[in-house]
């Protein structure tokens, strides 16, 4: 079984998108194309570029405004201008269409931390088609050119692999409500873009590249298939880790578990340990005061060395400045870092 499929979680969410006015969406769009930097102890942002293969594909990209109303249940709530600064920064536009038989499917755009990326895409009803309740895609991907050639490698060998099993999304969510009569309605698939790590080691860095991303089997509420498709988009991504790295050095006096780094971006939370046990991301607090899950990704440890690697998925984006606290194992730790270092110190 291979790594990075072992550790998917899937699950459905669904919430009401926030439209932007044009103007706000051209706001956003210049935004999504600058290159933010942060000076003193504060990390650089993050940037991710994705174009389409063709060039018809980039003329599209070039007039479609970056919208956070495609991610509407990864938003922070809060401040509208400040969570949208947020999603414009790790985000970008795309615009590209694909269509099979009377369904035609948008790749609106994507958000990205540098370890995982969420595309948002539209679907609708050509010609009389209609838009049944709680419509889903029971197959999609994405796959990198890299591990494309594996397939191909291991297909030649005579041990075929599927890539709509092997490299289905992590998490699916509806992001509009089914209305009778809607015309459109608007989903996220989320991705790996790291593979897992190994023996202790941090999860090996994506350098980018060329990747496919395809939808198949739109099936409506009762499991009935409307059409099989497939959708599919060529994109290129350019992944830059930005990630906020905090190094540690203490020990948990509960367990005896030695803490070595956290690590946050807008949409992980890594924890570097040694020692025996294997401690599990929960949740992170931000200054507002607001509790975001972490859903357990994977948890690694070298049994020889035992040292090992606790990552956890959060449920939207976060700006990983605004951490005020994380919580392991149901116990709540207050992030404190000064001159000299970081420390994770229990809330009383």
């Amino acid at each position: 079984m291979r790594e990075d499929a072992i550790y998917r979680v899937v699950g459905a969410l669904e919430a009401d998108p926030q439209p932007l006015s044009a103007a706000d969406a051209a706001r956003l769009a210049a935004a999504a194309k600058m290159q933010a930097g942060l000076t003193g102890e504060k990390p650089r942002r993050w940037k991710l570029v994705l174009v389409a293969a063709a060039m018809l594909a980039l003329a599209a990209c070039a007039v479609v405004g970056f919208s956070s109303g495609w991610f509407a249940s990864y938003t922070p709530p809060g401040d509208p201008q400040q969570a949208n600064e947020l999603l414009a920064e790790i985000g970008t536009p795309i615009g590209e269409k694909a269509t099979a038989g009377d369904y035609t499917v948008t790749l609106l755009g994507a958000i990205s931390d540098g370890y995982d990326l969420v595309v948002a895409f539209s679907v609708c009803g050509t010609g009389e088609a209609a838009l049944a309740p709680q419509l889903t895609f029971a197959k999609n991907y994405l796959i990198s050119e890299q591990r494309d050639n594996l397939l191909d490698e291991m297909e030649q060998a005579g041990a075929p692999q599927d890539p709509w099993f092997w490299y289905a999304t992590q998490e699916l969510r509806s992001e509009t409500r089914y209305d009778e009569g809607e015309t459109e309605q608007l989903f996220t698939a989320r991705y790996e873009l790291r593979m897992p790590a190994k023996q202790g080691q941090p999860a090996a860095i994506v350098e980018g590249g060329n990747y496919h991303f395809a939808l198949g089997s739109l099936t409506d509420g009762e499991g009935r298939v409307l059409e099989e498709g497939p959708w599919e988009f060529e994109l290129t991504l350019s992944v830059t880790d930005q990630s906020r790295a905090l190094p540690l050095d203490q020990t948990l006096a509960e367990d005896g578990i030695r803490l070595e780094s956290l690590t946050v971006t807008p949409l992980n939370l890594i924890l570097g340990f040694s020692g025996v046990g294997q401690p599990g991301m929960d949740a992170v607090r931000m200054e507002e005061g607001e509790e975001v899950v972490c859903w357990q990704k994977s948890t690694q440890q070298e049994n020889s060395q035992m040292v090992g690697c606790s990552w956890g998925t959060l449920s939207r984006v976060i700006d990983p400045e605004r951490v005020q606290a994380v919580q392991i194992d149901g116990v709540w730790y207050l992030l404190e870092c000064g001159d000299e270092g970081c420390s994770l110190v229990r809330e009383a």
